[in-house]
């Protein structure tokens, strides 16, 4: 009897947990949502052209860079006038030319628009799936930080104020910056576990991972 009641003790702890991050993630799609009501697409610095390698992707292309104008529909597409593009089968493209500088420094942010649209079509308001896939992946980091200094009620209240800050709607709208911001957080993650705890060998190994995983990977999104 006293073992299964330790066993459900030791079980309670990492599903009351996992309870919470479902509930910040879900509050993550509500605010995301309601922030990105007028979004038509990122309209950031790199421009817009960096997508184009993402639209071909997501057309059974591969993933290339083409002269847009050359491309019925694309040229609109990137600049706005229309949400949507479809690339028929069987139409003829031109050459392919090579990736730019923000296409190649951005490659993995570029790729993650170009499977997002492979699965929703190729539109502007489908890359709000990949908005709010960062946001709540970043409020589960956020409440991992506080876990290693808090317990549940404080890091569930911490984190709520990084999801409703009144500054999270402006910086949802810049995918290219915002998307730096889960991969600092995995670094932060693994640097404040081993702080936290004796590093044993596996412990080292896993922080390892995700640190290496988190900036790694976090370069392909932001190119820095």
């Amino acid at each position: 009897m006293r073992a299964e009641v330790d066993s459900f003790t030791r079980t309670r702890g990492p599903l009351a947990d996992a309870a919470i991050v479902a509930a910040l993630s879900a509050a993550c799609v509500l605010v995301g949502l309601r922030a990105l009501e007028d979004w038509h697409g990122p309209a950031h610095s790199m421009g817009n052209d960096t997508y184009i390698p993402a639209a071909m992707f997501a057309s059974g292309r591969g993933f290339i860079n083409v002269p847009p104008a050359e491309v019925p529909g694309l040229s609109e597409f990137l600049h706005f006038e229309r949400q949507t593009f479809f690339l028929p089968p069987d139409a003829t493209l031109p050459d392919p030319v090579p990736l730019d500088e923000f296409q190649r420094f951005h490659r993995y942010l570029v790729l993650s628009a170009g499977v997002v649209w492979w699965t929703f079509g190729v539109s502007w308001g489908a890359m709000k799936v990949l908005i709010l896939l960062l946001f709540a992946v970043s409020a589960a980091l956020v409440y991992g930080l506080f876990r290693l200094v808090a317990g549940r009620v404080a890091g569930a209240a911490g984190t709520a104020l990084f999801i409703f800050s009144p500054l999270m709607p402006y910086v949802l709208f810049i995918v290219r910056d915002f998307s730096k911001v889960p991969f600092f957080l995995g670094v932060f993650l693994a640097c404040g576990i081993l702080l936290r705890r004796p590093a044993d060998r596996l412990c080292l190994l896993w922080c390892a991972v995700l640190a290496g995983a988190s900036a790694g990977v976090g370069m392909g999104f932001q190119g820095t």
